[in-house]
């Protein structure tokens, strides 16, 4: 079993340091992104996330066309 964290925010801050947070716990990061079609909340996008190599991120596309966010998330 694999327990990964999740990250849930529309600020870059609590996103940098969520990765700081769990740098000890896991080397796979869960992000959810919304942009408030499917969802009334919002998050950060894809391309908002700091650039790390320290982590396998999993993407949760909470959108209402995930396929213009495929490519952002490779």
């Amino acid at each position: 079993m694999q327990i990964v964290p999740a990250v849930l925010t529309d600020q870059l801050s609590d996103a940098e340091a969520a990765l700081v947070a769990y740098r000890s716990l896991s080397r796979v990061i869960h992000v959810d992104v919304m942009d408030g079609s499917l969802t009334t909340a919002q998050t950060l996008l894809p391309t908002d996330w700091p650039l790390t190599t320290d982590y396998s991120l999993s993407w949760h596309l909470m959108v209402a066309e995930p396929e213009q966010y495929v490519d952002d998330c490779l």
